[in-house]
């Protein structure tokens, strides 16, 4: 893999293709770093999500946290 980070001086770029990827699939992604920080989730306080849960969906998280707990302690 080759990652590498510039700062265009114009609208084209040129890569240069390593003998060893010639004949396989490449993927290009072109990105700025800006971009790239979106996707990032933004801390937040947890008294903040008080309330967002219907209390039946509250409840069925309760209760497959609850299955869940218990096969960790089955033998496998």
């Amino acid at each position: 893999m080759i990652r590498t980070r510039i700062i265009p001086s114009s609208n084209n770029i040129s890569v240069a293709i390593p003998d060893s990827y010639i004949g396989k699939k490449v993927e290009v992604i072109l990105f700025t770093e800006d971009d790239n920080q979106e996707g990032k989730e933004k801390k937040g306080e947890i008294k903040s999500y008080k309330g967002k849960l219907s209390k039946e969906r509250a409840s069925e998280l309760q209760k497959f946290a609850a299955q869940i707990r218990k096969e960790w302690d089955r033998e496998i």
